[in-house]
């Protein structure tokens, strides 16, 4: 058979793909590395389509040679018979020449289409991927939710037992189990759906956040502390920072005021307001507590602060705008042109990719939400008195409270739902699955009652 070198060989294919892939980063390794499976799988099922027509060809042939031995000799042909003889053989030999280039031409466009899908599929891939999309498509389409109402799920007690000391208001976090971290000078770790109790814990009621495998919780409290969720036991201490000397003065400990988790959980990501007159972010381990680096620290006094969910960025506010950092490139990423300062009350809520800052206060009886990307406003909503803000999860609505609870459609910029209980809404949380939103009722004046409910939305 005669050979005749294709346009594309395995070897190019798989050359051409790796230089594809070889500028991607890490988030889009698993979805690449599925493409580059799928594409071998095909060129090897190419190529055995291939060896198995060649095989079949030689097959064919042997039995023709075995047949043409096996006839009797004839007799000498005549001059005009071997003359049609040469003339049958140069037309079954031209025929055979002819197929071969047509199934090599065939195997050739086959293999060109196969590339060209692929490369179109990188593309696009690479465009979806992109840092400049504010929300990240995911890979199948997902039907947007819709709400129009909520029922009471369940309901219960929990009292501030360190009043005067404790936090002014409870807080949330929802695990992805459906399990719910609730901490109000102690902390309760209940059933989501039926508000059963798992745990109890006093005295560690500022803030609680589940590890990403929902094993564990970030309890903050004088002291931040890994705790195990199901059993409560300490299993690492914040090693606090000290600044200064004690006999120079000035000296001191620096006490993260805001902390998250890294997204595989193995680190802490932390805001300290300290040294004086300097805000500082650091890095510590989830298993030791130990202090691992300090990646960004600026000049500046802490009034508004906030981290984003996976600690990726931090808000600061000047007194006269809000500053956004990216704390691994230690840049500042964009300016939202809002005042907010330790004078007034206020509330904020990252989306959930972190691409957008809902912030709203008591007295501008406003909630405008910002691009983080550029410090653009993309939506704003009306409402008095403010309480708490709360994103769902794919990022298409935002709750918010005063003494009900509002749910905003943040693009057609609208309420789609009322609910409550005419109480004032201190706290908001909104439940991984984007099934329930749990909410915190406490009277105005008494820091020593609150009443958890858990909604089902529909």
């Amino acid at each position: 058979m005669e050979h005749q070198e294709q346009p594309f060989t395995p070897e190019q294919v798989d050359e051409q793909v790796e230089q594809r892939f070889s500028d991607l980063h890490t988030p889009e390794a698993q979805f690449h590395s599925e493409m580059q499976q799928v594409t071998r799988q095909i060129r090897e099922e190419h190529d055995r389509s291939l060896q198995r027509v060649e095989q079949r060809l030689m097959k064919y042939a042997r039995t023709h040679a075995e047949y043409a031995a096996a006839k009797p000799e004839k007799q000498p042909a005549s001059p005009r018979t071997l003359k049609q003889g040469r003339s049958r053989f140069m037309e079954k030999k031209q025929t055979s020449t002819f197929a071969r280039r047509v199934t090599t031409l065939v195997a050739a466009f086959v293999m060109v289409l196969l590339v060209g899908s692929l490369l179109v599929v990188l593309n696009l891939s690479r465009q979806a991927t992109g840092t400049g999309s504010k929300v990240t498509p995911t890979a199948t389409a997902t039907p947007v939710k819709t709400y129009s109402s909520a029922q009471r799920l369940c309901q219960f007690a929990d009292n501030n037992n360190t009043a005067g000391n404790g936090p002014p208001e409870p807080t949330f976090d929802w695990s992805a189990n459906g399990q719910l971290a609730v901490t109000y000078g102690n902390l309760e770790i209940v059933d989501g759906a039926t508000c059963a109790q798992k745990l109890h814990r006093d005295n560690h009621g500022i803030n609680a956040l589940w590890s990403p495998d929902h094993t564990r919780l970030l309890s903050i409290y004088t002291s931040p502390q890994i705790l195990d969720a199901s059993t409560g036991k300490v299993l690492a201490t914040y090693a606090r920072t000290i600044y200064g000397t004690a006999s120079g003065g000035g000296g001191g400990y620096m006490v993260p005021d805001e902390s998250v988790w890294s997204t595989d959980g193995t680190q802490i990501i932390s805001l300290i307001a300290g040294p004086p007159h300097h805000w500082t972010i650091q890095t510590w381990s989830a298993s030791t507590g130990r202090l691992i680096n300090t990646p960004l620290t600026q000049n500046g006094d802490l009034g508004f602060m906030s981290l984003s969910p996976h600690g990726t960025h931090v808000a600061i506010s000047t007194g006269k705008d809000i500053e956004i950092w990216n704390i691994a490139t230690k840049t500042l990423v964009s300016h939202l042109p809002a005042s907010i300062d330790d004078q007034h009350y206020f509330s904020r809520a990252w989306s959930p990719d972190e691409t957008m800052l809902a912030l709203g206060t008591a007295d501008s009886n406003h909630v405008n939400i910002w691009s983080v990307s550029d410090g653009k406003q993309i939506a704003s909503f009306a409402d008095k008195n403010i309480g708490s803000l709360a994103w769902s999860p794919d990022g298409k609505y935002l709750a918010e409270s005063n003494t009900m609870i509002h749910l905003w459609d943040v693009r057609a910029q609208k309420a789609v739902a009322t609910f409550g209980d005419d109480q004032w809404i201190a706290n908001l949380a909104w439940s991984q699955d984007g099934s329930k939103i749990a909410s915190s009722a406490v009277k105005q004046g008494d820091f020593t009652k609150n009443t958890v409910s858990v909604w089902k939305l529909s």
